[in-house]
């Protein structure tokens, strides 16, 4: 036997020896070269019985596909996706991908090291909190870390993004501890300033109606919690807030005062709609004569509506011509009326109204017997000679009648 053949045979045993000994796990990172590269992926070379094959969807983490950055014989690194054969290429299947996304994970390592926000898909969660992964950083959030209120069930919150910032970072042992707790507190905090920056009296402010309650709506703005008081949402009277706002939509609202160290807001909604006194005024101005609706009784008077949202009082004494001693005997409520426009005080925004003076002098009222506006059925007219004279020779008069039979001249 030469010592040619010898010696090429000892290379080829300890070849196949060495293949014999590759082993192809999953996960498992190898170091190759560069078979071949064209539009369907790369071909390497990684020892043992079987090449590789990093498919072009696996070959770039952060740029496009292209063969020619892969000249054969170039150097390459890949994890192990597959530790069976492809069934259409007989090849192991690699991805240089997940190496070149772990080592720009390792990279932003060094980034977050001093509090930089970043974010991480939660892989699972773990007794205690959740898991996932940053480069070859194992990435732990405490359940107390999640929000700014504890979280109970965990399990909403696997396969979302979280905001994090790091708390801890070990090398040695490849573990990071962040929080999103604290990236929504700082957040908060930034906002809340941001927002006593801004909102001021007198300025508006676009808000989005979260609740109802009996004394008006709670408005969020900015993230604050503010409050639309039920007088500030409507100049007509109304029963409940969601009679002019709903739910959930986003309505401007006048900023009316702000307590920033009690932290309260004052919104005012219907500061922002057209006033319907101001249009009433233009129409009905000093000595106009109109109709309205009696809407209250009070014991000085009764409330007129002239139109929605504007009402006038009349006082008792100029309910009618003559004394009235219960308002309630001649007017009702939901009753029509004539008035006339009296006063207007622009600034407290009050109307003062007569009946009176828009009715005939000869009208003591405006009740009929059935609630309708007109004369009221038994009432008397001023007609001339109403009074009758007094006489003793009157036959209407009792006392004259005693009187014509006594003797007046007797002492």
């Amino acid at each position: 036997m030469s010592k040619e053949f010898s010696s090429v045979s000892n290379l080829e045993f300890i070849q196949g020896v060495e293949e014999s000994f590759v082993t192809y796990r999953q996960g498992k990172k190898v170091e190759g070269t560069v078979i071949m590269a064209d539009e369907n992926g790369i071909s390497v070379s990684i020892g043992g019985k079987h090449d590789g094959l990093i498919k072009k969807e696996e070959a770039e983490y952060d740029r496009e596909y292209d063969p020619s950055n892969y000249p054969t014989g170039l150097p390459i690194e890949a994890i192990i996706v597959s530790s069976s054969q492809d069934r259409d290429t007989g090849r192991i299947l690699l991805s240089k991908k997940l190496i070149d996304s772990t080592r720009a994970g390792d990279k932003f390592v060094e980034l977050i090291r001093d509090g930089q926000v970043f974010e991480m898909p939660i892989d699972n969660e773990i007794k205690g909190g959740l898991i996932g992964k940053m480069g070859s950083y194992s990435v732990f959030v405490p359940q107390s870390q999640i929000k700014e209120s504890f979280v109970k069930d965990l399990k909403p919150f696997v396969g979302k993004t979280l905001r994090l910032t790091a708390l801890e970072i070990d090398d040695a042992k490849y573990r990071i501890i962040a929080s999103q707790r604290k990236v929504l507190e700082s957040e908060r905090k930034e906002k809340e300033e941001m927002f006593w920056t801004h909102v001021q009296p007198d300025t508006v402010v676009s808000g989005k109606v979260k609740r109802f309650t009996t004394f008006g709506a709670f408005v969020n703005v900015g993230g604050l919690d503010c409050l639309a008081h039920m007088s500030d949402l409507s100049y007509s009277k109304i029963t409940a807030p969601s009679d002019v706002l709903k739910i959930n939509e986003t309505y401007d609202f006048l900023v009316l005062s702000v307590e920033k160290d009690k932290g309260r807001v004052s919104l005012g909604y219907k500061q922002l709609q057209p006033d319907p006194f101001m249009k009433a005024i233009e129409k009905y101005g000093v000595g106009t004569e109109t109709t309205g609706k009696v809407i209250r009784i009070v014991p000085f008077g009764v409330f007129v509506e002239l139109e929605k949202g504007v009402d006038g009082l009349v006082h008792v004494s100029e309910s009618a011509h003559g004394f009235v001693k219960n308002i309630n005997d001649i007017l009702k409520v939901g009753q029509e009326v004539p008035v006339k426009v009296l006063g207007i005080d622009p600034e407290n925004k009050k109307i003062n109204l007569s009946i009176k003076a828009a009715l005939p002098e000869s009208t003591d009222s405006v009740v009929e017997s059935d609630g309708a506006s007109g004369s009221k059925k038994g009432s008397t007219k001023k007609t001339e000679n109403t009074t009758t004279e007094w006489k003793e020779e009157s036959s209407s008069n009792p006392f004259a009648d005693l009187l014509k039979d006594m003797d007046t001249t007797k002492k």
